[in-house]
């Protein structure tokens, strides 16, 4: 499994590390590949991928805290109706 990933995160060509980001083809390249990119606005591959993980980061708590609230909220209401259901038993 670790030779898949390595294989992912390397160039097939030039054997490199891709870590640059093409924004014209909207490919992930080594520096290697920057020849066949030219005029092309390149950057770094952190600097590309960074923000939107934040921020999708940021989205999956937002979801994380309403599932967490939506679950404390039932779990009061399934209370209540055991306490009332115990109460007409009496």
């Amino acid at each position: 499994m670790a030779a898949q990933e390595n294989n992912q995160k390397e160039c097939e060509e030039h054997k490199e590390t891709k870590s640059l980001f093409c924004n014209d083809c909207h490919e992930i390249i080594c520096p290697e590949c920057l020849s066949n990119h030219p005029k092309h606005s390149i950057e770094s591959l952190k600097r590309q991928l960074v923000p939107r993980l934040d921020e999708e980061l940021k989205r999956e708590k937002r979801i994380l805290a309403n599932a967490r609230a939506m679950q404390d909220d039932l779990e009061s209401k399934c209370k209540y109706v055991l306490k009332s259901a115990e109460e007409e038993k009496t």
